[in-house]
Parts: C-alpha cells; sequence; structure tokens
C-alpha cells in the first residue's frame, strides 16, 4: 500500500460512516505514537469523550454526559487506525461495520447491575 499523507487538522469533526453507510460519529481526536523523528496514528476518537479528550477536560464528558444516556454504552468510540478508510479524507469510513467496531470497544458494565436489592 502507497504511503499517504493526511493533515489531521482536516479530519477533525469528520462524519464516519460504516462499511454498510450507518452513521458511527465524528472524528474528535487522535491517538499516536512516536517512532524515532516520525509520529503515527494508532487510533481515531470518535463522539464525545473524543471531544473533551481534544479540549484536555477528559473525565468531563463522563460527568456530564453518561448521567443521562444509557449506562451501558460508551459516548465514544476508539478506532484502530488500520479500521479507518482515509482514501476520501472529506468523507472518512470504517472498513467494518458499525457493530464489528462496538465488538473492539472496552465492555462497560451497567451501574444497576452491581446494586444488590
Amino acid at each position: 500500500m502507497a504511503k499517504r499523507r493526511v493533515h489531521l487538522q482536516h479530519l477533525i469533526g469528520r462524519e464516519v460512516h460504516d462499511s454498510a453507510g450507518k452513521r458511527v460519529g465524528h472524528i474528535e481526536e487522535f491517538r499516536a505514537i512516536q517512532d524515532g523523528e516520525r509520529c503515527y496514528v494508532d487510533q481515531y476518537q470518535l463522539g464525545e469523550e473524543g471531544l473533551a479528550l481534544r479540549l484536555s477536560i477528559p473525565h468531563l464528558a463522563s460527568l456530564l454526559i453518561r448521567p443521562f444516556g444509557p449506562h451501558n454504552q460508551p459516548s465514544s468510540q476508539s478506532v484502530p487506525w488500520q479500521q479507518m478508510d482515509l482514501t476520501d479524507p472529506k468523507h472518512p469510513r470504517l472498513r467494518c461495520t458499525k457493530e464489528e467496531l462496538d465488538e473492539m470497544q472496552p465492555k462497560y458494565k451497567d451501574r444497576d447491575s452491581s446494586k444488590e436489592s
């Protein structure tokens, strides 16, 4: 595969769809690794927590968003770099379905399941 450069600032806020055309979220942040003098994107963060990470307030999203939404669903998605298709950077797509991406995410425990009756 040919190497390609994409300016990350042009990806921020772009809506991402999965391989079936289903909306997944917006790119809000990146995780990178450094290899010598070069830096490579390791994963893309989609959703509210990705935005909070970009704004350097990572716990704010959890405090403000999760109490009002489903407790067993993340408000962010991590996309491994190899699952993101940037052939058209204006229209990023996943190389997998949303359901397959969901399976790649850490599991969140429902708060109510830990309560005893």
